[in-house]
This record gives C-alpha cells, structure tokens and sequence, in this order.
C-alpha cells in the first residue's frame, strides 16, 4: 500500500484527516455535545487516520532518510525522539484535558497536526519507487544544494578518510611501542622480583 500509493500524499492526508477530526473536536466540546457516540465516532475516525497513514509512513519513511552504512545506529534517534514524546503526550493529555480545558487542548492538537501537513507538503520527498541507494542520493543532493561546501563532497571525504587512517596507524604505533614491545622486558623484571621473594612467576 506504502509502495503504491506513495509516502507522502498518505502522510499528507492522514495529517489533514486528524486535523479535521480534532476541530470537529473542538467544536463538539465548545456546543455541549462532547459525549456519548458522537466523541466514540471521534475517536474512532482518528484512531483511523492515524493507524491507515501516519503510523506506518513513519516507520517506513524515517530509516529512509539515513545512509545505508549508519541506518542502523541512526535510527536509535528518531525512535527514542518518537517513543519520548510519546511519553510526554500521555503524562500531560489528561492534565491538559481536565485543567486547561477541552477546547483549548484540541485547538493546539489542530495546528500541531495542521503544522505536520505544511513539513510534509513543504520539506518531505516522495521516495515511492527508489531503492535505498536512490534516495541516499537524493539526500546528499539535497544537502549539497543548500549547504554546498568549498571543495566537492568526494574530496573532502577522502581526506577525512586519510586523515583518519593516518591517526589510527599513529595510535597503533605508540600502543605497539609502549605497550606490547615492552610487555617482555616488565614480565622479565616482574618475574625476577617474584623469584626473589619466593612469589610465582607471571606468564607473558
């Protein structure tokens, strides 16, 4: 479904449905007629909404936007950011509901959904029918477009790269010098000292 029908038209659409639902929201609590089936109806096209598009764009759409050799790291980010807000709507949904009041609580919820169809809309590519490989790219060049560097990506990269290489074998040489060189000599003398005192000998 994700495939055939794209990511972002669901995206777009799951967010203007929610947007529509918690309005109707808002105006069922501001009338007195915030009860019984009609905020079960509610819920339920909500829950809709979210569950036919949002919820599995998410999933499908974020480890997308990381390169093949870091997704799997990466994602540690946007999954510990979702399942924090997560948390943080549930703590203070009810608070808000009971304290600040119901009209006021869907407003924000309203432009918070009506926000995320903007971002969408405005920043979101479409990744329908790409390998993961093709929308890497389509990320660096994005990147490069609005961030363009003095010299080109591939240049830069590769001195980072020999930079690095040139430091590792740098951190090998002195742990090989000061490290495993002089194991021999310390457990020699190590060894001498325990003989003398009647000790057992370490192994090297």
């Amino acid at each position: 479904m994700i495939d055939r029908y794209g990511r972002k038209p669901r995206y777009i659409i799951g967010s203007l449905g929610m947007t529509a639902v918690l309005l109707s929201m808002v105006v069922a609590s501001a009338t007195g007629h915030f009860t019984g089936l009609t905020v079960l109806a509610l819920i339920m096209a909500f829950i809709a909404f979210f569950a036919s598009c949002i919820g599995p764009v998410f999933w499908t759409l974020v480890p997308e936007i990381f390169p093949n050799r870091v997704r799997g790291t990466a994602m540690i980010v946007p999954v510990l950011t979702q399942w924090l807000a997560n948390a943080i709507a549930v703590q203070f949904f009810p608070i808000a509901f009971n304290q600040v009041g119901k009209v006021p609580t869907f407003c924000f919820l309203a432009v918070m959904a009506f926000l995320q169809v903007i971002f969408t809309w405005r920043f979101v590519p479409e990744t329908k029918g790409k390998t993961l490989e093709e929308i890497e790219e389509l990320w660096n060049g994005g990147a490069r477009k609005r961030f363009p560097l003095k010299r080109p990506m591939t240049d830069f990269a590769l001195t980072a790269k020999r930079d690095f290489a040139e430091a590792m074998q740098r951190v090998e040489a002195w742990f090989h010098g000061q490290i495993l060189d002089r194991a021999p000599v310390r457990f020699a003398k190590h060894n001498a000292q325990y003989e003398n005192a009647g000790g057992r000998k370490l192994r090297a």
